[in-house]
């Protein structure tokens, strides 16, 4: 009876007399030090440190320094310092009217926030005696509490500590659409404007011309990550002219059309500090030191910023393309997004040939700047120029759909390793390599769509080799199912025949080399060149695709041959594929190649 009765009182205890307990508390209330403490409606704060005093204001998104010098504080820091104080709490209070055992008769730290009238005051005083620990006391809130020691690292005793080590601020980088380089004691100088229209950079002077919008930009990023090293002098009666600021030895303006919204002076380097300059914002007093290397890059010749792509244009965004020359070419963009040569001739364009074209044309840079301002262009070869290449986009107007040129440059005579060039927009004259315009296609066929010819291996009949007289034939029975024809003897390797056949059947040209008779006889097409027939069952209908091989390249490519539209299309033979053929395809008695 006893355990029975053990069992009742315990299933009692659980089931019914748990619920009747009021959940007991797991610890005490965290209430907030600072209850009215709203860190986003904060408008002033106040840190008093021994002898330091300083006075920070808020300023849009970020805080200025006030007392004791009017300065960018970091906003991090100070944002920091707010949240923590809105994170203290009212745990375990000691209550006691003598404050100076805890320091706090003469506090080490003194925070004062102001939101709108309402202001809330800390002080911090001494540290407990575990050390990890400080003791402070919020105006107004009884008790004494502990807190984490934390709190007393965040409000900096050195008033540089509180200042922004940016030495160009936030705001001026989102508002700026010029930048300016100024040295008359080096005769250097530039302008750089901004068109936010169109997201590009253009120099103004000493010249007008088109930036490199990379270059620009790398340029930009240094002066905004340029950092204040060391703080020297908040004197505004300071004597400039030893320092090197008096004139200065370069200048940094960062402006908006014609009003300057921040510009910075730069001047000598500290005897024992070589790596360092003496720069100066105009629109404070202070003068501080930064490293050299900001004022290395300010002062490149405006030359290097010149954008040196001679072609500046989207190539998602153009939908033909023009080459002017030996042979007058069009490529169109299809609405199917495929490329067709339109002129002379009509064929398919290979995608990928289009798309290095324009990759190419892209990449092309000017290799020296030969002459501004031109107006006579005959003395270059560019008044009827031996080459021009247009690109154009469509667009629609009042008329419907029309072609709108992006980007066009014609090309000169020819100078020794370079070619004579010009924009269509611009007056200048540039060098480009002899090796970037010979990457140019010459004629139509050299960008026609290399995919040969598409058929299935297994609608495949017969294959026949023919070399002058010699002829050697396999005739497929099924799938790996090969045996020789009439009179045909040798050799065979079914398996490797059945994945030649396969190759066959989905082939490419390596490279176009030309077409015509005239392309034949000089990649050596004579007879007995030989010839490889494909006859293959489509629909009921047996059609036979010919290919022919010619002499080799200098690489030891062999040049092969097809009809395509009509006539003979000379191209490079993929090599892989010509190993494969001569093992398992060609006869032993017909030399490879």
């Amino acid at each position: 009876m006893w355990p029975l009765l053990a069992l009742a009182l315990l299933a009692f205890i659980l089931l019914v007399e748990r619920r009747w307990q009021p959940e007991r508390q797991l610890g005490p209330s965290l209430a907030r030090l600072l209850p009215d403490l709203s860190p986003d409606a904060v408008t002033r704060l106040q840190v008093r440190r021994g002898r330091q005093f300083v006075h920070l204001e808020r300023a849009g998104k970020s805080w200025k320094m006030v007392t004791p010098v009017v300065y960018p504080a970091q906003p991090v820091l100070v944002d920091n310092l707010i949240q923590a104080l809105g994170r203290l709490t009212r745990l375990n209070p000691i209550v006691s009217t003598d404050l100076a055992p805890f320091g706090l008769e003469e506090p080490q730290a003194i925070i004062v926030v102001h939101q709108g009238r309402e202001r809330l005051e800390v002080q911090i005083g001494n540290a407990t005696p575990v050390g990890n620990q400080v003791y402070v006391r919020a105006v107004g809130v009884p008790g004494i509490y502990a807190v984490d020691a934390s709190i007393l690292d965040m409000a900096p005793s050195n008033v540089n500590e509180w200042r922004s080590k940016a030495l160009l601020t936030s705001e001026v980088a989102q508002s700026f659409d010029r930048l300016e380089v100024r040295s008359p004691t080096r005769g250097l100088g530039f302008v750089l404007s901004y068109n936010p229209t169109n997201k590009t950079w253009r120099l103004s002077r000493p010249m007008a011309a088109r930036a490199d919008r990379v270059k620009v930009e790398q340029l930009l990023l240094a002066c905004l990550q340029a950092r204040v090293e060391q703080f020297v002098s908040d004197d505004p009666k300071t004597d400039l002219e030893p320092l090197g600021l008096q004139p200065p030895q370069l200048e940094l303006a960062l402006g908006q059309d014609t009003n300057d919204l921040v510009s910075v002076t730069f001047g000598n380097s500290p005897s024992n500090q070589p790596a360092m300059v003496y720069a100066r914002r105009l629109s404070h007093s202070n003068i501080v030191l930064v490293s050299k290397e900001l004022v290395e890059k300010l002062a490149i010749p405006f030359t290097e910023l010149r954008d040196r792509h001679l072609f500046s244009f989207v190539p998602e965004l153009v939908t033909q393309i023009e080459l002017l020359g030996e042979e007058n070419i069009t490529i169109r963009r299809q609405t199917n997004g495929l490329w067709r040569v339109t002129e002379p001739d009509e064929f398919p364009a290979d995608g990928m040939l289009v798309m290095e074209l324009l990759g190419d044309l892209f990449a092309m840079q000017v290799s020296q700047f030969e002459k501004d301002i031109v107006t006579d262009f005959s003395p270059y070869g560019l008044a009827q120029p031996l080459r021009q290449v247009t690109l154009k986009t469509s667009a629609t107007n009042e008329t419907g759909l029309t072609n709108i040129i992006v980007a066009q440059a014609f090309f000169g005579t020819n100078g020794i390793g370079h070619v004579f060039a010009r924009r269509h927009d611009e007056t200048s004259v540039y060098e480009v390599t002899e090796a970037d315009l010979m990457r140019l296609p010459f004629f139509a066929w050299q960008v026609r769509e290399r995919k040969i010819w598409n058929f299935n291996v297994t609608n495949v009949v017969r294959v026949t080799v023919r070399q002058g007289e010699r002829v050697h034939q396999l005739i497929r029975r099924g799938q790996t199912n090969w045996v020789f024809g009439t009179g045909s003897q040798g050799l065979l390797n079914a398996a490797g025949v059945e994945s030649v056949v396969r190759q066959l059947g989905q082939l490419s040209a390596a490279a176009w080399a030309g077409r015509g008779a005239e392309a034949r006889s000089r990649l050596g097409f004579n007879p007995p060149s030989m010839r490889v027939e494909i006859e293959v069952n489509e629909a009921g209908k047996l059609n036979t695709y010919t290919l022919e091989f010619g002499a080799q390249s200098r690489a030891q490519v062999p040049w092969a041959s097809v009809q395509l539209d009509g006539q003979w299309w000379c191209f490079e033979f993929p090599w892989h594929l010509y190993r494969d053929m001569a093992r398992d395809l060609f006869p032993v008695t017909v030399p490879a190649g």
